[in-house]
């Protein structure tokens, strides 16, 4: 018998907590990486900007995870403490991604 996995059913609170604390405060491990958009028409970036990366540890985690911040330009550096206000999760085709609303630095 196959196991049956769930859909993606979007980005959740209640799954980013099952990998990390949520309310708890976070390391910035990486520097901050700022995505451009991309036009799958023309197949090419169209140098707008459309949202920041950062890998972030946190203690306890048993590895770092990357989150995406869409609504900040992020000015973080590197082992700085933050807080990520609303952060949630999504499983795609098994793989676990993050996003947050707003970083808060501590």
């Amino acid at each position: 018998m196959k196991k049956k996995f769930n859909k993606n059913t979007g980005y959740t609170t209640m799954l980013a907590t099952k990998y990390v604390d949520v309310e708890n405060e976070f390391v910035v491990v990486s520097d901050v990486e700022e995505v451009e958009k991309y036009d799958s028409v023309s197949n090419s970036y169209t140098g707008e900007y459309s949202h920041s990366t950062v890998y972030v540890a946190q203690e306890g985690a048993p590895q770092p995870i990357k989150i995406k911040v869409v609504n900040d330009k992020l000015k973080l550096d590197f082992l700085q403490k933050i807080k990520l206000i609303n952060l949630e999760a999504c499983e795609v085709n098994k793989m676990i991604y993050f996003r947050a609303e707003k970083v808060e630095v501590i």
